[in-house]
């Protein structure tokens, strides 16, 4: 609405795009009721006190759904109430310093980043708190608590939605004025940056930094909450610094007896709350999540599960469309073994699909085709699909397997992107006196690839290291972070400490970087010889190298590229270790998914097998026994995608299942048949073998040789 406002009066601002999708997210608009007597200039209109001459944007909702999404069409601009006046018709007049425009309600500035409900919302729910009695001609304004405001236990009422519905927010004419002001100086309006990347702090440091910047998050706060907001500051940092304290504590003095895990921080009765909230489907369709939901999570993520958060990411960062597609489908799955509800769902429920945009590439020129596809379409809003040229699949499989392809050309790309050597094979830039060409470019496809796999909820087989995250997001490194990146390197500076002057200079050590004589830590570094004088500023250069100055070139061409999408905002629920998992799923190695328990849980058998088929048995024995290679292969072969969702099996959508292949006429038998899949609907087509031996056999088979390659079987 504000960038609405300011391109019809021409006012000097470049407006935030959230400001832009916040006018677009309104269920509807239209002019003022014509049952309303005309008003003279500077009367006061529900209640605004406005001097002679000020613009009026009157706005009237409704309580309806949008179909798809206000990510799919446009709505109309809004209607404007022109007086006799030509004041309203007038542009402001300009100014020499840059403006923007202003919104307010009953004299109240609104905040740019709140949707014209939550605005509203927020007011009702602070004129509910007020002492003061509403008048009795007026609608009495409901607790603001939920847009449709179902308390608990009034679920069994028809009337009472019906009664939550026709509150002030819904059933009156709203007017809101609006004022061009000065735009905020930089210092006021402060974005993440990279800058706290670059410096180098000790843990301890480190630590302390980190308390203090967990009640920035709750600043949106301050206002709503009114007198409890000091009690929410203190309670968040408490809990904040105990989680932070335990975490320095196992991590860096390796104390692991009587500290508490994660799971005890986690407050059941906010996370109840919290999913209620993400239920209700007016506040999603309008874009209207109380603040809170989102405050709190991002200023200590301890305290809410990650499976709730992750359903708060889909439905507050991913757009209108995709935030109904995701509560549609956890409905559907809490209705999965309630009949009468499933049937409900289907027959109430009915959106449009999300836009899709398919491409053809060829496979002999991947990366360059890969290029091409994200700058053309990686900033935009639609699911991509990817088809191959002169192969007929389509859909999930196909654009998961490109994926993961980038993800091995990107693994295996000369110069190389990553280090050789990390812990747990987790990927960290390698470091570069003067990063070529080719590898930005590629971390640029890095974040893009990452975004609009975030976005549109595609795995992609890369383990990004958690520091690597902390430098996207400005977090400050300690020489102990080195461990976690090279642990052998950081093993050798740190015994160098315990060395003699005559020991040290045995070492024959110079000022460049270790394992690549290239690099020069200062000028002229190969004859500037280590010594104990000079040992501690050595140990800095070569720390700031690997893990700061050596990759910061990297790190900011795959931040702006990620910012072409999605704000780097999205990242703040997550901690370091869980912001890997959101783009890789679970780790093959993780063989808690690979139990018989698990896959017999979330497999099916159809068509043809049941749960207690020999063959079926056999297949479950046989995925229960593969090494983490194979257990990729598989996975690649049956879904295209080499790693499962979070959950394991029991995320796929949709599962995983197994049938009978029909078995061909004679003299021929199933064992002379390798097994064949079906990768957009996870279907696996199994021959009746005649023996285990022979199940493994063959399918060891398929998962080897039937990759990169999609066809009619």
């Amino acid at each position: 609405l504000e960038a609405y406002i300011a391109d019809k009066f021409n006012v000097d601002e470049s407006l935030d795009a959230r400001g832009v999708e916040a006018s677009r997210a309104r269920p509807s608009t239209a002019p003022p009721s014509t049952s309303r007597p005309p008003r003279e200039r500077g009367a006061s209109i529900d209640g605004d006190d406005r001097p002679p001459g000020t613009p009026t944007v009157t706005v009237q909702l409704s309580p309806r759904f949008p179909g798809g999404g206000p990510d799919d069409e446009p709505l109309d601009p809004p209607a404007y109430e022109d007086d006799e006046d030509e004041t309203h018709s007038q542009p402001p007049e300009r100014v020499s310093e840059r403006q923007r425009v202003e919104l307010l309600f009953q004299s109240k500035a609104l905040s740019s980043n709140s949707t014209i409900i939550q605005s509203l919302v927020s007011q009702y729910s602070q004129a509910a708190c007020s002492p003061a009695p509403p008048s009795k001609s007026e609608p009495s304004p409901e607790s603001g608590r939920f847009l449709v405001n179902i308390e608990d236990g009034e679920h069994d009422d028809p009337g009472s939605m019906q009664r939550s519905v026709a509150s002030p927010v819904w059933s009156c004419v709203h007017s809101f004025t609006f004022k061009v002001v000065p735009v905020a100086s930089a210092k006021d309006s402060q974005q993440v940056s990279n800058s706290g990347a670059c410096e180098v702090a000790t843990g301890l440091d480190s630590l302390v930094r980190s308390l203090g910047k967990a009640p920035e998050a709750l600043r949106d706060l301050e206002a709503d909450a009114a007198g409890d907001a000091q009690q929410l500051n203190n309670l968040v940092k408490l809990v904040v610094a105990a989680h932070q304290i335990t975490a320095y504590a196992r991590k860096n003095l390796g104390m692991l007896d009587g500290l508490p895990d994660d799971n005890e921080f986690q407050s059941t009765a906010l996370t109840a709350k919290m999913l209620r909230q993400l239920s209700d489907p007016l506040a999603v369709a309008t874009l209207s999540i109380p603040k809170w939901c989102t405050a709190i999570p991002s200023a200590c993520p301890a305290l809410v599960p990650f499976l709730t958060r992750r359903a708060l990411y889909q439905t507050v960062s991913l757009g209108v469309s995709r935030a109904l597609h995701h509560l549609t489908q956890r409905l559907t799955q809490q209705a999965a073994f309630n009949t009468e509800q499933s049937r409900r769902l289907e027959n109430e429920v009915q959106l449009s699909a999300i836009p899709r945009q398919k491409v053809r590439i060829s496979r002999d020129r991947l990366v360059e085709s890969a290029l091409k596809v994200m700058e053309q379409y990686g900033a935009t809003a639609p699911l991509l699909e990817v088809e191959y040229i002169g192969e007929v699949g389509t859909g999930s499989g196909p654009t998961l397997e490109f994926y993961a392809q980038i993800a091995d050309a990107m693994k295996s790309s000369t110069p190389r992107m990553f280090r050789e050597v990390t812990l747990e094979d987790l990927l960290f830039p390698h470091p570069y006196k003067q990063t070529p060409a080719h590898v930005s470019a590629m971390f640029r496809l890095l974040g893009q690839t990452v975004a609009k796999c975030m976005l549109d909820g595609r795995l992609i087989d890369l383990h990004l290291h958690p520091l690597f995250w902390g430098g996207v997001l400005g977090h400050t490194v300690t020489e102990i972070d080195l461990a976690d990146v090279d642990p052998m390197l950081h093993k050798s500076l740190c015994s160098l400490r315990k060395l003699s002057a005559q020991d040290l200079e045995a070492t024959c050590l110079d000022f460049r970087l270790p394992g690549d004589s290239a690099v020069e830590l200062v000028p002229d570094g190969a004859n500037v010889s280590v010594t104990v004088d000079n040992l501690e500023l050595y140990i800095k250069l070569v720390f700031s190298f690997v893990m700061v100055d050596g990759v910061k070139a990297q790190i900011d061409a795959f931040s702006k590229a990620f910012q072409r999408l999605l704000d780097l905002s999205v990242c703040k629920p997550w901690s370091l270790r869980e912001l890997p998992t959101l783009v890789l799923g679970a780790s093959p190695r993780d063989s808690e998914f690979w139990t018989i328990e698990h896959l017999a849980s979330y497999i099916r058998a159809q068509h043809g097998y049941s749960a207690h088929s020999p063959r079926f048995n056999d297949l479950l024995h046989c995925l229960a026994k593969y090494t983490p290679e194979k257990r990729r292969k598989f996975l690649q072969f049956c879904t295209g995608s080499p790693t499962l969702p979070i959950n394991g099996f029991a995320g796929l959508r949709p599962p995983l299942t197994v049938v009978k292949k029909e078995p061909p006429p004679a003299p021929l038998s199933p064992d002379s048949f390798l097994p064949s899949v079906m990768t957009c609907a996870n279907y696996l087509k199994l021959p009746e073998y005649s023996s285990a031996d022979h199940l493994e056999r063959q399918i060891d088979t398929a998962i080897c040789e039937g990759q990169s390659a999609f066809h009619l079987s």
